[in-house]
């Protein structure tokens, strides 16, 4: 390897010129992450505009639609109500009702949200098919210009290793959840229009926030925690798998009974993965005690909300059908406040794990030919091979 070259290094949004001025936390978003996901987004126009132009559709649809349930199941329960309170109607007359209508327009919009449901699904596979193919023959097609001594050092190796395994179906992945997040983010806001007509509950919508915040830092803080755990132990993931496929291999297994080692292959497998195993169960254990200490909170705080609007039913200033719309609008609010945490982090640990992709394609190769284009092969005469002025130098010495 030449001196001075640095092979795993790539191109990031440059950070603000004041880096130290800057927390921590933001030079990592704005120098990581919004790198990451344009990166993503690029890949993904390039394998076809049709699908980041029919995933916008799709979110815009799915952000109005809950909203649109919810107000047409209140009509009809207000519409119910009053009918009972005026002392009930003939039963031709409730044909003509707007009951009836209100009734077909709802089964109208389930149609209708279950055929764009199935729409997603479909979209989503094709493009999904499509994206893991552009990745793979990007890196089949950067590997032809690597150098041969790139794959012979361990951290090349885990790179392209981690870049092939990893970079397939997650772009797809991270930008199908940031479709997600702009509809959730279209019912959120809704919703909460709808909480702050609530006779004076306005302030309903704040106290869910601030009971949310804490999960919001326990997802980024955790999504980070196994994307570091599973890249540090990336020698065991490679040695597990090396462990596991020997004994099953078809060319492999002639000399495995031959020299009896299988025992030896599975107990090493077995040490392994105890060393993996122990962090990661640390990690999980970890986040979901948090997480449900949060969800016992969130329970309370949300069953007080209850009890104050089922007030408002009994003393008359709202209606059974308004009752409906408000509980669920809570819940729908903490459901939505959720998924954006969850997706957000999400999104964050894949963009992560893209590092691997990014860092296979910025490679460079240290060996070029000093004749551009490359002399043709004569045909039909000897050749000889000539070695002038050829040195070979180990990574990380300076003898040749």
């Amino acid at each position: 390897m030449p001196p001075g070259m640095r092979p795993f290094e790539y191109d990031r949004v440059a950070p603000p010129k004041n880096v130290k001025d800057v927390p921590r936390y933001l030079r990592e978003l704005l120098g990581g992450f919004f790198g990451r996901f344009g990166y993503i987004v690029r890949l993904v126009w390039e394998t076809g505009h049709w699908i980041l132009v029919a995933l916008s559709l799709i979110a815009l649809f799915n952000g109005v639609t809950p909203v649109v349930g919810s107000l047409i199941s209140t009509a009809i329960l207000n519409e119910l109500q009053t009918v009972i309170t005026d002392g009930g109607l003939s039963g031709a007359a409730f044909w003509s009702s707007p009951v009836v209508f209100l009734i077909i327009f709802f089964f109208v919009y389930k149609i209708l949200k279950q055929a764009i449901g199935s729409l997603d699904t479909a979209v989503t596979r094709i493009a999904g098919e499509k994206v893991v193919r552009q990745v793979k023959l990007r890196i089949m097609e950067k590997s032809k210009t690597v150098d041969l001594a790139s794959f012979d050092l361990p951290e090349f190796y885990e790179k392209m290793e981690n870049a092939n395994r990893e970079a397939g179906n997650r772009p797809l992945t991270i930008l199908s959840q940031t479709f997600t997040i702009v509809s959730t983010t279209i019912e959120l806001i809704s919703y909460l229009v709808i909480l702050f007509t609530a006779p004076g509950l306005w302030w309903l919508p704040l106290i869910l926030f601030a009971v949310s915040l804490p999960s919001a830092v326990i997802n980024f803080v955790y999504r980070r925690k196994n994307f570091q755990y599973m890249r540090h132990r990336s020698k065991e993931r490679r040695q597990m798998n090396y462990y596991s496929e020997i004994l099953v291999n078809k060319d492999m297994v002639k000399e495995v009974r031959m020299f009896d080692l299988a025992d030896s292959f599975i107990g090493r497998y077995v040490e392994v993965f105890k060393v993996y195993y122990r962090g990661l169960r640390q990690l999980i254990l970890s986040e979901t005690l948090w997480h449900v200490g949060l969800g016992i909170l969130s329970a309370l705080v949300n069953l007080l909300f209850y009890v104050l609007i089922a007030r408002l039913v009994f003393v008359g200033e709202i209606r059974i059908g308004d009752y409906t719309l408000y509980t669920g609008a809570i819940g729908t609010v903490a459901s939505c406040v959720a998924t954006l945490i969850a997706r957000s982090a999400h999104i964050y640990e894949g963009t992560l794990f893209i590092d691997n992709l990014i860092a296979f394609m910025k490679q460079e190769p240290g060996i070029v030919p000093n004749r551009q284009p490359a002399e043709q092969v004569a045909r039909g005469e000897g050749h000889c091979i000539q070695f002038v002025g050829v040195s070979f130098r180990y990574p990380g010495t300076e003898r040749d």
